[in-house]
């Protein structure tokens, strides 16, 4: 687990969630056990942007059934031209991070149940199988890339 205080959202995150007894904060070190059961037991998984461009927290999120709420303005999410991500995912801009207890408290219970069974379908786009399956990570890489196709030309040799 990185440092609650990396970047410069998750000391925001700190501070308002420290004090909740309905929240969960690691501080440090958990086994993969406690990890796995902490997002199993979890309604939001919250994954702030930090330091680098990239954190496993969105995917385990997803892995584990947990709603995520993506906090950053810059984030460009895996496969985003191909799934919806506003089916399983809160979004939350960087500005608003002050107003996040009081967002996700207003979330109503439906529409939390409605995120839950759709990261269901999310879930085969973004599994690695071998031998590859029809739909899955492999397939939709396959399938942004054959979209990108008339973006990048290499120049012809004359």
């Amino acid at each position: 687990m990185c440092s609650l205080l990396r970047g410069p959202v998750r000391p925001a995150l700190f501070d308002q969630f420290q004090f909740m007894p309905s929240s969960r904060l690691v501080r440090g070190y958990i086994s993969e056990e406690q990890y796995i059961h902490a997002l199993r037991a979890t309604k939001f998984c919250l994954c702030p942007s930090g330091l680098e461009a990239w954190s496993p927290r969105l995917m385990d999120a997803i892995w584990f059934g947990c709603v995520p709420v993506i906090i950053s303005d810059r984030y460009v999410l895996p496969l985003g031209n191909l799934l919806n991500w506003d089916d399983i995912a809160y979004r939350i801009p960087e500005s608003q991070v002050s107003e996040l207890v009081t967002i996700l408290e207003h979330v109503p219970e439906k529409e939390l149940r409605r995120k839950q069974k759709s990261i269901l379908k999310f879930y085969q786009h973004l599994t690695w199988n071998n031998p590859p399956r029809p739909y899955d990570a492999f397939h939709s890489v396959l399938f942004q890339l054959w979209q990108r196709r008339n973006i990048a030309r290499i120049p012809k040799r004359v």
